[in-house]
């Protein structure tokens, strides 16, 4: 399945390369820039094929990519880990625009449980992600309130912190690496 796919979107960049070389004589990107005005419906299906390529939901090649994927989940604990270890940074990347735990739940939690039912990768071991990614992000975070009030009341620059926590974080964010790969490898449930 991934390899018909492949070769219907692969073939499909290959004619809309070659659609522009016959136009233009050129597949340099500088020779073709702002082809979407007067060709709307090639850009249209270039950005299609491209995401398609990408393995983009809803498209061909994403039912084959998926299926690879969920495959090697189900066959390695390594690659079940770094998806643990994904879900992790997911959490820290997250908690910057969002800095309430509990907004943060309700908002990835929906969409990272039913993954990691997908993946083989036990809730408990998502929620250890959670925690991880959020908690450790509460030390860092200038969004949230309560550590800028504390850094203020104590004359405390947000420089100073930021270079005094930032070894503790990334030992901690290790060490957190560390208990997410534990509970994969022991099968925590």
């Amino acid at each position: 399945m991934q390899m018909i796919n492949h070769g219907i979107t692969t073939g499909a960049l290959f004619c809309c390369v070659g659609l522009i070389y016959e136009r233009t004589h050129s597949r340099l990107i500088a020779d073709n820039i702002g082809l979407a005005g007067p060709m709307p419906r090639y850009a249209t299906c270039l950005t299609i094929f491209a995401l398609s390529s990408l393995g983009l939901p809803g498209t061909n090649s994403f039912v084959g990519e998926f299926l690879i994927l969920a495959g090697t989940f189900v066959w390695s604990k390594f690659a079940t880990t770094l998806a643990a270890l994904g879900m992790m940074g997911v959490q820290a990347l997250v908690h910057l625009p969002v800095p309430s735990t509990s907004g943060q739940a309700v908002l990835t939690m929906p969409l990272l449980v039913p993954l990691s039912d997908l993946i083989g990768l036990s809730r408990q071991v998502t929620v250890l992600a959670y925690q991880y990614g959020a908690g450790l992000c509460e030390l860092l975070t200038p969004t949230n309130g309560a550590l800028m009030a504390m850094l203020a009341a104590s004359g405390v620059r947000y420089e100073t912190w930021i270079r005094f926590v930032g070894p503790v974080l990334a030992a901690l964010a290790v060490l957190g690496a560390v208990g997410l790969g534990a509970a994969v490898a022991t099968g925590l449930r």
